[in-house]
């Protein structure tokens, strides 16, 4: 299951990357689709912030200990995969287009190696 929805995600960046070198003064609009791979991961936010919910103070602090950490946790895995992402739009919009390019071939490595295995 995670390994289809590792290689639909690839091929959605993939496609986003191509989009924005054809029309790269959209390309920040572009990489906004890429925000729909929340969806996935909503099942697991939903379940580490249940325990907010609790009526007793000795579950709720804990709680939101456990819904911190998971912030900051996601906040260092995506921080860099979303600056990139960043700057190669930026990069596009003032017809840079070194480091899309370079991402575009690292993702069909990516992806060459993901179907293939």
């Amino acid at each position: 299951m995670w390994q289809y929805t590792i290689i639909a995600f690839r091929r959605h960046e993939y496609w986003a990357i191509q989009t924005a070198r054809k029309v790269p003064f959209f390309a920040i609009f572009v990489f906004a689709t890429l925000a729909i791979w929340v969806i996935p991961a909503l099942p697991i936010l939903v379940l580490v912030s249940l325990p907010l919910g609790a009526e007793n103070l000795w579950f709720a602090i804990p709680g939101a200990i456990l819904n911190v950490l998971a912030g900051v946790v996601l906040m260092i895995l995506v921080t860099p995969w979303y600056f990139r992402w960043a700057f190669i739009c930026m990069g596009l919009m003032f017809r840079r287009g070194k480091m899309a390019q370079d991402k575009e071939n690292e993702l069909k490595e990516t992806l060459m190696r993901l179907t293939h295995d």
